[in-house]
């Protein structure tokens, strides 16, 4: 299977992906120190019902490194800024790890936008050092606002 690849800006780097397939966009992001190319062998299965979009996180893969930041926060901007600029409607966002982290971060900061998230094998940080408790804590609630307005979503208490 050949797939096909490109590069979106984002911030201030430049940032790889490659796609394959048809309908439903799936955006898949990778654990750390891997890259986009990890989630091939699975997605070949999916290409006939999904538009597979397998991003390399900024500082992996073909993308570029960051000199202002390359963790969770710059990642999941990352997310948005290739829905916007590949014009998917409303994707599925579905990460491993690291990029369960940024699909978490992302379903946070566009709600609606995106159609569902999968998470394989989170680690649960979910905020950079610096960021304070009360960030952290506005990012939990937003992520439990938006997994009760999903339907057929489970919420478990922290």
């Amino acid at each position: 299977m050949t797939w096909q690849t490109g590069y979106i800006q984002s911030e201030d780097v430049k940032i790889h992906y490659y796609r394959q397939g048809r309908g439903v966009p799936l955006i898949m992001a990778h654990g750390f120190s891997d890259n986009g190319a990890c989630w091939q062998a699975f997605a070949q299965h999916v290409v006939d019902a999904y538009d597979v979009i397998l991003i390399d996180a900024r500082a992996h893969g073909h993308s570029d490194a960051s000199h202002v930041s390359n963790g969770n926060p710059a990642q999941a901007r990352d997310v948005a800024n290739m829905i916007a600029a590949l014009q998917l409607d409303r994707p599925i966002i579905m990460g491993h790890s690291m990029g369960a982290n940024t699909a978490l971060q992302v379903a946070v900061d566009l709600g609606n936008q995106i159609r569902a998230a999968i998470l394989e094998d989170p680690p649960f940080m979910m905020h950079e050092p610096e960021q304070s408790a009360a960030r952290v804590e506005e990012i939990r609630q937003g992520m439990m606002r938006w997994l009760g307005r999903c339907r057929g979503c489970r919420l478990s208490s922290w």
